[in-house]
């Protein structure tokens, strides 16, 4: 019979849907006999070394796809934005995340997040001081690689250090399952999730922006033209090479469509607040439609408490931002809940897409012909069906 880990890595290449790419198997592989490589359309997948296999099938004992928390209930929940007006205006949202960052690292804690690395890629790192935590502010739509961080953040917890992790629901779960035990100095953060994207597809799009010109800031959430209405921007010193609203945008128009995101995201293993997170935390769209409050209109941020250590804390930091408390049904009708409690549905086009990518002379037309020019076609094929059926009938 196969042995664990290979049942586990064998079901996560040839179904890629089982596998989120957290790279907890990684990291926990006594052996290191496991490591992840790209495949084609650019995402991280789990490949064994099977003649340095122990069979200890730690790998699938903390694999999050295999082994799913069940869903938790939401205590509370708030509208929220920090007091620091520069912060609000240069983060996505409402500034939360870095004033419970600054929080934590007044405690001599240690926060670990997202940040570009010289090549304007995804990956996930830890800071001890405000000045590099700012690396983690601001969204950015490519997953990240998680690299060796859970082990660090181990290292932390165990040596007593508060912890603060953000990440999607699914590098969240893969954290919790990663450690094997609670640690009541760890305190995670997972953000509302729409899905993640290929690395690869940004990288290729990065390319197609900068035509060999260095890259020296990239912003997905450039707030300029106001929080609403904000824009991707892409820069090279002092001269701008992209800035477009986001629905002109085309990458994040492919993104938000499910063109080319993650195949598990089709199957979230951690949807419907089953990741263990103490908070989940997003955009609160809609917020004007019940507070009149003109600070929101640079950013606000909805906070849902899942725990009750997520509740103490949040009540010991409140004095640093503002919050009111919203009713849970508030979070529904503007789209919040249901990249929470569902998962995406992948864009007919995607296999046309993939097929293609590295034939086109042009990513940016290939999304713009997999979005908008084969759905106009597939829409008056539909209408002319309709009225030869229609006349067919003599109507």
């Amino acid at each position: 019979s196969l042995v664990g880990s290979e049942m586990c890595i064998r079901d996560s290449i040839y179904n890629k849907v089982n596998c989120c790419g957290c790279n907890a198997c990684v990291q926990i592989c006594p052996q290191k006999c496991i490591i992840m490589e790209e495949d084609y359309e650019g995402f991280l997948y789990p490949k064994i070394e099977l003649q340095k296999c122990i069979n200890c099938r730690l790998c699938e004992k903390v694999c999050p796809v295999l082994n799913r928390f069940s869903s938790s209930t939401v205590l509370d929940s708030y509208a929220c934005y920090t007091y620091n007006e520069y912060i609000q205006e240069r983060s996505s949202s409402g500034g939360i995340l870095y004033e419970m960052s600054k929080y934590i690292l007044e405690k001599k804690g240690i926060v670990c997040g997202a940040c570009f690395d010289e090549n304007w890629e995804v990956f996930h790192s830890c800071a001890d001081n405000v000045e590099d935590s700012v690396k983690f502010r601001g969204s950015k739509y490519v997953q990240s690689k998680i690299g060796d961080v859970y082990s660090h953040v181990k290292d932390y917890l165990k040596k007593g250090k508060y912890v603060l992790f953000i990440g999607t629901p699914c590098q969240v779960s893969g954290l919790n399952h990663f450690l094997l035990k609670k640690y009541e100095n760890l305190i995670t953060v997972d953000i509302i999730c729409h899905s993640v994207p290929s690395p690869k597809v940004w990288r290729y799009y990065l390319a197609e922006i900068s035509r060999y010109n260095s890259v020296t800031n990239v912003q997905f959430r450039d707030k300029s033209n106001g929080w609403k209405n904000y824009s991707i921007k892409v820069n090279s010193d002092d001269r701008i090479l992209l800035h477009e609203g986001k629905k002109q945008n085309l990458y994040m128009r492919g993104f938000l469509e499910d063109l080319y995101t993650r195949p598990s995201c089709s199957d979230c293993p951690a949807r419907n607040y089953t990741s263990g997170s103490d908070f989940t935390i997003g955009d609160f769209w809609g917020c004007e439609k019940y507070y009149s409050i003109a600070q929101f209109e640079k950013g606000c941020s909805i906070v849902l408490i899942n725990t009750v250590k997520g509740k103490t804390l949040f009540f010991n930091m409140k004095e640093n931002f503002y919050s009111v408390p919203v009713p849970y049904e508030y979070v529904e009708p503007y789209g919040l809940h249901k990249p929470l409690t569902s998962s995406s549905k992948p864009h007919y086009n995607r296999e046309y897409f993939y097929k293609n990518l590295e034939v086109t002379k042009s990513i940016r037309f290939l999304i713009f012909k997999c979005i908008i020019v084969l759905e106009l076609k597939k829409r008056m094929k539909t209408a002319v069906d309709k009225c030869c059926k229609c006349f067919s009938n003599g109507k």
